[in-house]
């Protein structure tokens, strides 16, 4: 389910960045968010899975901090992105990210 949503989302968020229109990019954001519904939870019990029980709560503790943090970098990220290349570039390297993120968890795959 993760390796089939990463590998979904790659090209629809390279599609948005192609979209001739603005209203365009909604159904491919629609449907890019409907995957990463599937992403994020999938993800967050295979961690669960993964640690003792009574490691649990750092688990939790971890994952908060980073999803807070990455909701701080990731505008930052994405605006400095779309001053220095343009409107499109938040879509097509975060396409990039993804990719990288399937290679990386491929290799990792037990």
């Amino acid at each position: 389910m993760i390796s089939a949503s990463l590998l979904v989302q790659m090209p629809l968020f390279f599609l948005t960045y192609l979209a001739p229109s603005f209203w365009m990019q909604y159904p491919l954001i629609v449907l890019s968010t409907a995957l990463a519904g599937f992403l994020w939870p999938t993800l967050g019990a295979l961690m669960a899975n993964r640690v003792q029980q009574h490691e649990q709560g750092q688990l939790a503790g971890v994952n908060t901090t980073l999803n807070n943090l990455m909701s701080v970098i990731g505008p930052l990220w994405a605006g400095t992105f779309y001053n220095v290349l343009g409107h499109g570039s938040p879509f097509w390297t975060w396409s990039i990210v993804l990719l990288v993120s399937w290679l990386l968890m491929m290799r990792v795959r037990p």
